[in-house]
């Protein structure tokens, strides 16, 4: 084998060639609203923000899934666009934003707990039960990223981005945590799923105070 001894002339024999692993590049998903994106090959399985490391060059399909009620309005960055699949060769560190619809805090869910929840002997007033005024202009600032006090407390109220592992959110569907919820009516939430899946989109979008 020849090569350059880098005096300008050259170099017979056996040689040791060392090659320089060539570094992974970044992909990461900017999530807005309600949703999920998933990718093939895995790795991203959104929140808000979420990312991947691939070896230049790979080819990553990007899916969308809105939350119950909402729709995906589209993808902007990366060279995707379109409410479709995102396929994209990833040669360098790229941000794709994944644009859903979201619920509004104050017009569907807080008049939720309005109705059901905010009533005499429940979560409103001096002394709430579980120590939760679920009552219009403090409710949200009870919930989001409050830890739980009357049961699952290692858990937070409303954990922004994962109903699954909100205790509100199993409270409403009958996941342990104490009683199901609401106290006086526990299938409220089977027969209403609307409103349910209105609770469960708000906080798959964040749990924004909007």
């Amino acid at each position: 084998m020849t090569v350059s001894d880098g005096k300008g002339g050259t170099t017979q024999g056996n040689v040791n060639v060392t090659v320089n692993d060539i570094p992974p590049v970044t992909l990461t998903i900017q999530k807005n609203g309600s949703g999920i994106v998933t990718s093939n090959p895995s790795g991203i399985n959104c929140g808000r923000n979420c990312q991947m490391s691939v070896n230049a060059g790979t080819q990553v399909t990007l899916t969308a899934q809105a939350g119950p009620g909402q729709s995906f309005t589209g993808w902007s960055g990366g060279g995707c666009t379109g409410t479709g699949n995102c396929v994209l060769t990833v040669s360098a560190n790229t941000t794709v934003q994944a644009n859903f619809t979201q619920p509004s805090y104050a017009n569907d869910i807080q008049p939720i707990w309005t109705a059901n929840c905010a009533k005499s002997g429940c979560h409103t007033g001096a002394s709430p039960a579980g120590n939760l005024n679920l009552s219009s202009g403090v409710s949200h600032g009870q919930l989001v990223n409050v830890q739980a006090q009357s049961s699952c407390t290692t858990m937070k109220r409303v954990l922004p981005d994962d109903p699954d592992n909100s205790v509100l959110w199993r409270k409403i569907i009958g996941a342990t945590c104490g009683a199901r919820m609401p106290l006086d009516n526990p299938s409220f939430f089977d027969t209403n799923t609307n409103l349910r899946d209105k609770i469960r989109s708000w906080i798959m979008a964040g749990a924004p105070n909007n």
